[in-house]
């Protein structure tokens, strides 16, 4: 496929220049290649995904973490040992932040919904203007918090950390992938049973068992393969463009 095409639609599917993000999105580095041969998705723009790219003979990299993050960034030693992979390898790398979050249908929340079966109620939480998460609904079977546990380990993930400071029934929850703690009061103020996160942190914890909210945390890296993963099999669907998905776990 020819590569404009593909970054023209991405970048129009995605709504790249519509979503204001303090991450710099869309093609932030190209390649000497008219034509796209292999895509690969990617969570992070690291030096192991990068290679892994190579070895797999991609040639267009989709990540959802790019390099640059609100104003120029100094090339240090680990910026240039990724750039010098991607240049070796020809490589184009395509950012997907906010964009990626949000998106109704390859996005990492409304995927997590799709996944789980749960009914989206609306958008929710405000982050600089823009309704980062999504509110559901918990059906009558999962109410129980083991229960519901039990049942988002076998669909999703298993959790990093339970802080199970709230109700033991849950109806009505809150689910916002990555480093989403900071609308928890949000979470709180709208009368949800539960919230689903991605990253954990000691501050919050204390802020989660004073609020006696039940938090559930995936992990920033599990809860973020959702969105590439989706989109990813959306250009193969669409463009008949095989894809990998490539990168480390970083546990966290």
């Amino acid at each position: 496929m020819n590569k404009r095409e593909l970054v023209s639609y991405l970048d129009s599917y995605l709504r790249i220049r519509e979503i204001k993000d303090v991450s710099l999105n869309g093609l932030v580095v190209d390649n000497d290649r008219d034509q796209v041969k292999k895509v690969g998705v990617a969570v992070d723009a690291s030096l192991d995904a990068i290679k892994e790219a190579h070895k797999k003979e991609v040639d267009f990299l989709i990540v959802h973490h790019g390099f640059y993050w609100g104003s120029p960034l100094y090339i240090d030693l680990w910026l240039k040992k990724r750039l010098k992979a991607l240049f070796e390898g020809d490589i184009a790398l395509y950012v997907a932040h906010l964009p990626l979050d949000i998106h109704p249908e390859v996005g990492n929340n409304y995927g997590a919904m799709k996944l789980l079966d749960f009914k989206v109620i609306k958008p929710f939480g405000d982050y600089h203007g823009i309704d980062i998460g999504v509110e559901f609904e918990v059906p009558e079977e999962y109410r129980n918090f083991d229960a519901f546990l039990k049942f988002l380990e076998r669909k999703l993930f298993t959790p990093k950390a339970v802080w199970r400071f709230g109700k033991d029934t849950v109806s009505r929850g809150v689910y916002c992938s990555g480093g989403c703690l900071s609308i928890l009061d949000q979470v709180k103020r709208a009368g949800m049973d539960l919230f689903i996160s991605g990253e954990t942190s000691h501050a919050y914890y204390k802020n989660a068992r004073d609020m006696e909210m039940n938090v559930i945390l995936l992990g920033h890296y599990a809860s973020e393969t959702i969105g590439v993963k989706l989109l990813g099999e959306h250009i193969k669907d669409k463009f008949d463009l095989p894809f990998v998905f490539v990168g480390e776990d970083s546990g966290l």
